[in-house]
């Protein structure tokens, strides 16, 4: 698989459609296909045991989207603009 090709990725914060269950596995519609993944969550809001990952201490994160990804960076090492064009 070529670095470049994020087409078998989907992008964390969307919505999809499931697509079917089969014991821990999840499917979900994507590109006109069955992607399954497992599911470990039992909980949607994260109130159930290992849902979410917890950061306790006083360092405050932003997180951002780079291409297909998701991340979390150090509040203290960026500087948040709103956007040029008045896009969210």
């Amino acid at each position: 698989m070529l670095l470049s090709d994020h087409s078998s990725r989907v992008a964390t914060g969307q919505t999809y459609a499931v697509a079917g269950r089969q014991g821990d596995w999840t499917a979900i519609w994507y590109l006109g296909q069955k992607g399954w993944f497992y599911y470990h969550a039992v909980t949607f809001d994260g109130s159930g045991p290992g849902d979410r990952t917890v950061i306790r201490g006083d360092t405050r994160y932003a997180q951002i989207q780079f291409g297909h990804r998701l991340m979390y960076v150090n509040l203290a090492d960026v500087q948040l603009l709103p956007s040029p064009l008045g896009a969210p």
